[in-house]
C-alpha cells in the first residue's frame, strides 16, 4: 500500500524523509485568494506576483475568488504489510498515521509541534 511520508523536522519536500521514498507529483491542488477578480488582483503587487508565479497555472475567476491550479509534490513510500510498518517505526522512531488526501500518511514524529 502506497504511502505519504514526511517527517516533523523537516519543512520541505526537497529532502527525503527516508529510505526508500519516491518523489512524485501527486493530484492538482487548487490555490484560492481573496482577491474578486482577474483585474483585481492585478491592481496589487502581491497579486501580480502571484499571477507571475510559475509553478501556478490556469488562473480564472471562480466562486468570487480568483483561483490557480498548481501540483503538489510529496514523497511516498510502499508498505506492504504490518510488519514492514512495525520495522519502519522501530528504525525511525514513533510515528502518527492518518487517512486524508491523496494518500493515507505517515509522519515520522520526530520533532515537537502542536
Amino acid at each position: 500500500m502506497k504511502f505519504v511520508v514526511s517527517r516533523t523536522s523537516y519543512r520541505t519536500d526537497k529532502i527525503c524523509p527516508v529510505l526508500g521514498a519516491i518523489k512524485e507529483t501527486s493530484n492538482i491542488y487548487k490555490d484560492i485568494r481573496m482577491w474578486s477578480s482577474l483585474e483585481e488582483a492585478r491592481k496589487h503587487p502581491a497579486g501580480v506576483r502571484f499571477l507571475e508565479d510559475k509553478s501556478r497555472r490556469n488562473f480564472r475567476e471562480e466562486g468570487g475568488f480568483v483561483v490557480a491550479d498548481y501540483d503538489y509534490v510529496e514523497w511516498t513510500i510502499e508498505i506492504n504489510s504490518l510488519e514492514e510498518l512495525l520495522s519502519l517505526s522501530r528504525e525511525e522512531g514513533e510515528l502518527v498515521i492518518s487517512g486524508t488526501g491523496s494518500y493515507p500518511s505517515i509522519e515520522i514524529y520526530d520533532d515537537y509541534r502542536e
